[in-house]
């Protein structure tokens, strides 16, 4: 009901959010108030965008996004400074914001099961953490020109 997610933003304190296999098609705009949230699971849903707002979750660690509709990430992801997991593993993303190369704190990009037409420049080369993600992109891309 409307009732009960205005009543989320309530929840200050709220650490850690399970939203998962409930076929939301959109993250709700409360959501993003919940500022000591540290980890966020929204996978399995029919969510196609995150908002902007997304970088209000400055404590944010863990972000699962995993088997959902998503076609793009807003820019402002890059501004989650804590994120340390950023799962989007089968969704249809072509292409990732340049700005993820500024999440120092980035140990694990999950991408697998997208349909990548390439990787940005900047992402690629930009910092140490997705190197191992180089590596499968080509042997994606090798497969692909077979």
């Amino acid at each position: 009901s409307t009732q009960s997610t205005g009543e989320i933003g309530n929840l200050v304190n709220l650490r850690l959010l399970e939203i998962a296999e409930n076929e939301i098609q959109a993250v709700p705009v409360e959501l993003f108030s919940l500022a000591n949230l540290i980890e966020l699971r929204l996978n399995s849903n029919q969510i196609s965008s995150l908002p902007p707002q997304v970088a209000n979750l400055r404590l944010l660690r863990v972000l699962l996004l995993d088997t959902n509709t998503l076609t793009a990430l807003p820019v402002e992801i890059g501004e989650l400074d804590s994120l340390n997991l950023l799962s989007l593993t089968e969704n249809l993303l072509d292409d990732l914001p340049n700005e993820l190369i500024n999440l120092k704190s980035l140990a694990q990009l999950k991408v697998d099961g997208n349909p990548f037409r390439m990787f940005p420049p900047g992402i690629i080369g930009g910092a140490a953490t997705f190197q191992y993600i180089l590596k499968r992109v080509r042997e994606m891309s090798e497969m692909n020109e077979m």
